[in-house]
């Protein structure tokens, strides 16, 4: 049998500095070169790297467009793109070098369209930590039938894109959405260990801080612009809508550490660090929910009021 062609997306945005990374483990893949596309869909970046990027790697189709947000690069891509199967990784990740190879040994043997896999993190403890904070669930080895994927992992056969795209109605958090809606559908997803990719992001303070705010602004922005999600109920209970939140994602937080601490090669010490750390991380996001709340129906009401004037 004839190997499908692939093309492989990476959104980048002002990340310069590392996406070589990525493309130079994209470069190195046990998959037939002559069968892999590759494209960068840069989103309008204020860091140059369109005076050096195109020279590089010439190899690579480049495309720049005005800043609209990643989930809308993707979209653009797909319409460019030549493969057969699609994949998505993220310019501040590393593919393992038989990723593609693997990812396309599910949807090849198996009645599946989409298949998604493990993050793999750094092996210092603030690594660890916002690993179980952002990807719990994406930390196991284990193969299993999957209902969510993460878009920095990720290949999907081209003709689920046939009809439907990467919701842009929300600025982040449009794979989510757009995950959960295939679900419903009853689109079969499968994740696959085997399949890694290296999560590699910048983790100082202010990088930091930035993170925790825009992970716990998506959980509710998320849920408003659709409730069916799990847990978009919780938000009828108003300004107490977050701190059920925080709750849940707490408990599920320790369930993913006790199950994932072979993949999270943590020792004994590193597991108090990271349990302890738990409660903490959801308490910043509580506080940063109830503020996105605040600020939301702010300016709802603002809007009302300039309305009635």
């Amino acid at each position: 049998m004839e190997l499908p062609k692939v093309s492989i997306m990476v959104p980048v945005y002002n990340d310069g500095a590392i996406i070589g990374r990525c493309i130079e483990s994209l470069r190195t893949q046990t998959y037939p070169e002559e069968k892999i596309e590759l494209l960068v869909i840069d989103d309008g970046s204020t860091d140059g790297i369109e005076t050096w990027f195109p020279r590089k790697y010439p190899e690579v189709k480049y495309i720049r467009k005005e800043r609209s947000g990643p989930d809308h690069s993707r979209n653009h891509a797909i319409t460019i793109a030549s493969g057969e199967i699609l994949g998505f990784i993220d310019s501040d990740c590393m593919a393992d070098s038989n990723w593609i190879k693997e990812g396309l040994s599910v949807l090849l043997k198996e009645e599946t369209s989409i298949v998604t896999g493990p993050l793999v993190h750094g092996d210092r403890i603030l690594d660890k930590i916002m690993a179980l904070h952002e990807f719990g669930e994406f930390l196991s080895h284990q193969n299993r039938e999957a209902a969510n994927f993460v878009t920095c992992n990720l290949f999907i056969r081209r003709e689920v894109f046939q009809t439907l795209e990467f919701p842009t109605h929300v600025w982040m958090g449009g794979d989510r959405l757009f995950a959960w809606k295939l679900h419903q559908l009853g689109f079969r997803m499968r994740y696959h260990g085997p399949m890694r990719v290296f999560h590699l992001p910048d983790l100082r303070l202010r990088n930091l801080l930035a993170r925790i705010k825009q992970y716990s602004s998506k959980t509710i922005s998320m849920r408003i612009a659709d409730p069916s999600l799990p847990g978009g109920r919780l938000l009828r209970l108003s300004y107490f809508s977050p701190l059920v939140l925080a709750g849940i994602r707490c408990l599920i937080d320790i369930r993913n550490l006790i199950h994932n601490i072979k993949s999270l090669k943590v020792s004994l010490l590193q597991f108090s660090f990271l349990f302890f750390s738990v409660p903490i991380l959801r308490t910043i996001d509580l506080i940063f929910m109830e503020s996105y709340l605040i600020q939301r129906r702010f300016k709802k009401k603002v809007c009302e009021q300039d309305d009635t004037l």
